[in-house]
């Protein structure tokens, strides 16, 4: 097949680490791949560039920069004579819904959602339109992706009609996050994180579905006792500004190590003891909580998006929302750790055996072959 993947951009994220991991295993299997993105840059280009996977820049000059950016995909797909164009994101597949009725013969169209329940409130106007328009759009699709269980769940709510729906997880690189004593001990040593220290990490962009305040509000309780230490990884560092003077707010900006967006997220995570996703709505499969486990460290999460299906028996899940809850779930698994009840391998083969790259790459395959017919 001839697939083209669309997304807005290759920065650090969730969705954009996904394609960066898909986009070169689905070439492996033998397919034409290319990314087309919205914006240029990032970090992820080089991968997929070292890879073979070809990147289209489609030179979007801002949010109300449209017809000249439309006309160019639309002759892009037309050039490339792709087979199935694969969006990402609801603003990617609102774009590709509408460039699709102006090509003939046309792509397949697959959407694919990768949030569940996301209070739109919480965002400016246009955000909540976004959702709208996407699920308005859903029966030009030829097939969607979702990535959670509770996605799912939630497009159905939301309207999608008439388009064949199928849950693909995220794939974790089980070669990158693995168990690492060495990264660990450089990490813990830069951020200086004694031995007997309990390293509790929030792995997440600053937005409003991530809790931090609700993280925060958690090590307020916990930093009574001096062996509890936190840090937050992820945090653009244009935003880390806003994230330390809420922090400040309770208390606990001296405690918190604001560690930015990191390129060596597998270190990162096995310097620490706990990963906590505090996450409030929105999350579909929180990559950071599968990706942890693929490292050995054990997670708190909260009962939002497939969380709760990642840990399974081997975490602590609690409501969202809920910080006295949070500071219990923290406490029990720290006990579970020091007792020796928590094996790391347990943790990693729990990944490997449900969520390896390979095996995802295979189920997209199969979808997107099915799709195209």
């Amino acid at each position: 097949m001839k697939i083209m993947l669309l997304c807005q951009s290759l920065v650090v994220g969730g969705t954009q680490r996904q394609i960066a991991l898909l986009a070169p295993l689905l070439r492996r299997r033998g397919h034409d791949v290319s990314v087309a993105v919205f914006y240029s840059g990032g970090p992820f280009v080089s991968t997929l560039v070292v890879s073979g996977v070809t990147i289209h820049d489609l030179r979007k000059g801002g949010r109300w920069h449209v017809f000249g950016f439309l006309l160019r995909l639309r002759r892009l797909i037309v050039r490339e004579r792709v087979d199935v164009l694969y969006a990402f994101l609801p603003v990617a597949n609102i774009v590709a819904a509408t460039v699709k009725q102006f090509v003939h013969p046309a792509p397949r169209l697959v959407f694919g959602v990768r949030s569940a329940r996301m209070a739109a409130a919480e965002y400016d106007w246009l955000t909540g339109r976004q959702y709208r328009i996407e699920a308005l759009l859903s029966g030009t699709a030829d097939g969607v992706i979702v990535n959670s269980g509770k996605g799912l769940a939630d497009i159905n709510a939301r309207g999608f009609r008439g388009t064949p729906a199928i849950v693909i997880p995220n794939g974790v690189d089980t070669e990158r996050f693995a168990p690492d004593s060495v990264a660990r001990e450089r990490i813990r040593a830069e951020w200086g994180i004694e031995a007997n220290d309990m390293l509790v990490g929030h792995v997440a962009r600053f937005d409003p579905m991530k809790g931090h305040h609700i993280f925060f509000a958690a090590a307020q309780q916990l930093a009574r006792d001096r062996s509890w230490r936190f840090v937050c990884v992820g945090i653009d560092d244009d935003k880390i500004p806003q994230a330390r003077a809420l922090a400040e707010q309770f208390g606990v900006e001296r405690r918190v190590i604001f560690a930015g967006t990191r390129t060596d997220m597998g270190a990162c995570l096995n310097a620490l003891d706990i990963v906590c996703q505090a996450s409030r709505f929105g999350e579909g499969f929180p990559n950071a909580v599968a990706e942890a486990m693929a490292c050995g460290v054990p997670c708190v999460v909260t009962d939002v998006g497939d969380a709760s299906v990642i840990v399974g028996g081997l975490g602590v899940v609690v409501p969202p929302g809920d910080v006295a809850a949070l500071v219990k779930g923290l406490v029990d698994l720290r006990e579970r750790l020091e007792a020796g009840s928590i094996v790391a391998r347990e943790l990693r083969c729990s990944i490997v055996e449900r969520f390896s790259a390979e095996t995802i790459a295979v189920a997209t395959e199969r979808a997107l072959q099915a799709i195209v017919g």
